[in-house]
């Protein structure tokens, strides 16, 4: 009986050749016997259904309840933590959250036309965020971009070895864990990951000492941290200390400046200085006070409103002078968050002493 094969690709039913592929279309070729029919060649349409009703891989399921996960963590953050959600940078917007649930809930419904939309998701995270986060020499938050959108690439693309997912959903529990943290302990988080960054020091600020000159300024709590040296005078070189509250996002820095020899400097002209200096850094300047300030060392004091790069901050300023040596204790906080910070911001500028 001669030996019959037929192509699974084609269809085509002829005898067996050497080299085992088909004439026709030169697919792989499988053994049949001769009595066998011939099999109908399904359609195109009847592939894309077969395909529709197939089940997604494990692997792509587990990124899309990453993707639902990922995104119920970025929407409760954004109702419990919304001051960490005030930037003007891409994560400031609540529609990739809404975005990143909808796919993984398709994903985990077994709907495969969410696989497309789901890859390129993930790759335009990568790209936009991870991007953003260097740009912005953010390079904690880079890797964990990376690291999360690496580990959704490594499940959605492929059919993934054992050992490939393992490693993937392990980056992917250890990401929500620290998720899961910085909800529940945001100050903590807050201050660990500001340190990775090399924005603060390791321990929080009680007493400030002047380097530049012999000044010191009292700290009120534990949130204050100061922050190195070079940081902060890579922001603004007349900085010489500077100062971050990490639950609040207030911001404390102290300037310090020698006057020529033999010169005076009157305190209402060194107020008039520094509000020019503001009307020019700032695109709308409110000025809500301008007054004598009389606390451990007599100073002018400055209050105003300004607006910044689209930031709309609360400005307080005690200047002093001792000999040739002009001294500014700024202290800065977003407008919506200034109330709650206030009272604290004026006692450390009324503890400035010499």
């Amino acid at each position: 009986m001669a030996e019959w094969v037929q192509c699974s690709s084609c269809g085509l039913k002829h005898s067996a050749r050497p080299d085992g592929l088909c004439p026709r279309c030169g697919g792989t070729v499988e053994l049949v016997d001769a009595a066998q029919p011939i099999q109908p060649v399904a359609t195109t349409e009847e592939q894309r259904q077969a395909v529709q009703m197939e089940g997604l891989p494990l692997s792509v399921r587990i990124a899309g309840v990453a993707l639902v996960l990922n995104g119920i963590f970025l929407i409760l953050e954004r109702l419990l933590q919304p001051e960490l959600m005030k930037g003007t940078g891409p994560t400031s917007s609540p529609a990739g959250a809404l975005v990143s649930v909808v796919v993984g809930g398709f994903l985990v419904a077994n709907r495969r036309r969410a696989l497309g939309w789901a890859r390129v998701m993930v790759i335009l995270g990568l790209v936009i965020f991870g991007g953003w986060y260097a740009i912005d020499h953010d390079y904690v938050m880079m890797a964990a971009q990376t690291a999360y959108s690496g580990s959704l690439l490594l499940l959605l693309f492929g059919t993934p070895s054992v050992l490939r997912m393992s490693g993937a959903v392990a980056v992917l529990g250890l990401y929500f864990l620290i998720e899961t943290a910085s909800i529940v302990a945001p100050v903590a988080v807050a201050r660990q990951v500001l340190f990775l960054q090399g924005e603060i020091v390791s321990d929080p600020a009680k007493i400030i000492a002047g380097r530049a000159a012999p000044y010191r300024v009292a700290i009120p709590g534990d949130d204050w941290y100061l922050r190195p040296e070079g940081r902060a005078k890579g922001d603004n070189p007349l900085a010489d200390r500077w100062a971050i509250n990490i639950r609040n996002g207030a911001n404390l820095m102290i300037i310090v400046e020698q006057l020529p020899a033999g010169s005076t400097l009157d305190l209402g002209a060194f107020a008039g200085a520094v509000i020019e200096n503001l009307k020019s850094a700032s695109t709308r300047i409110e000025v809500v006070k301008n007054e004598p300030f009389q606390a451990r060392q007599y100073g002018q004091f400055v209050h105003a409103r300004i607006e910044v790069e689209g930031q709309k901050l609360e400005y307080y300023c005690g200047l002093y002078v001792a000999g040739r040596t002009a001294f500014q204790v700024v202290a800065f906080a977003l407008q919506e968050d200034f109330s709650s910070v206030e009272a604290e911001l004026r006692e450390i500028i009324g503890s400035f002493g010499i």
